[in-house]
């Protein structure tokens, strides 16, 4: 499982951009800046309709099928927003124990395509048909849409099985529990009736870093009436470890 340790190989532009800036959170870090980046897979947030999973893998749930990029036991790393999000207040609170520099990992769920099928058709009680995503497709499109050639770029994350190690975030927050995959792909099923499905002119498609930082006066600072303020947070979603 890739974890803190993982060492970073970006292929991709975006992966490269993502490596230059953790220089400069670790830099920051070595000065004073407490930062905290929680690591996850492709998002999974079934009110969104430009969310990947919405967007192409179920946008045809509703005539009994769904889409796929890779082969269907290729394992990936998936991140359910409101649990990231749980995640990332939990540790925030923790801040004061933890080092300047944290690199956490968020498992989430841990799916295959087939994996994904049979539980869908397990919810559904109905057969699910398969098909595949035309890659060939952003091959023509790529000289002429940005989007086409960053997809190209990160089709590794989905013919490389990979996951997130779970086990530093257990250990920090022990009590965490996730909501359970059951609950989450209901969400999506209530939700995805063939407009919303048509619905969302963008994408989140790269496994996804968001990175918590905040100065040590920050988290510590008031906001002039007695309160003590949060930390200054900044969401952001990324990919670069092979």
């Amino acid at each position: 499982p890739w974890g803190p340790h993982t060492r970073h190989r970006p292929v991709a532009k975006k992966g490269a951009i993502r490596a230059t800036m953790e220089v400069q959170y670790r830099a920051a870090a070595a000065e004073g800046m407490q930062t905290i980046i929680i690591r996850g897979g492709d998002f999974i947030a079934p009110e969104e309709p430009g969310s990947f999973l919405n967007m192409i893998v179920l946008k045809g749930l509703a005539k009994g099928r769904i889409e796929v990029l890779a082969g269907m036991e290729v394992t990936r790393a998936w991140a359910y927003l409101p649990d990231m999000t749980r995640a990332a207040v939990a540790l925030a609170e923790k801040r004061e124990s933890l080092p300047a520099f944290t690199d956490m990992p968020f498992a989430g769920f841990t799916l295959t395509m087939g994996g994904l099928k049979a539980k869908l058709e397990a919810l559904l009680d109905q057969p699910l048909k398969v098909r595949r995503f035309p890659w060939w497709a952003m091959t023509l499109a790529a000289p002429f849409w940005e989007l086409a050639r960053e997809l190209r770029e990160m089709r590794y994350l989905y013919d490389l099985p990979h996951e997130l190690d779970p086990a530093p975030l257990a250990a920090l927050l022990p009590d965490f529990r996730m909501t359970s995959l059951d609950t989450v792909l209901r969400e999506h099923i209530e939700r995805l009736t063939p407009h919303e499905a048509s619905q969302g002119t963008s994408m989140v498609t790269q496994t996804g870093r968001w990175s918590l930082a905040a100065s040590s006066t920050a988290a510590k600072g008031s906001d002039g009436a007695g309160h003590n303020t949060p930390a200054p947070v900044t969401f952001r979603s990324a990919e670069g470890r092979t």
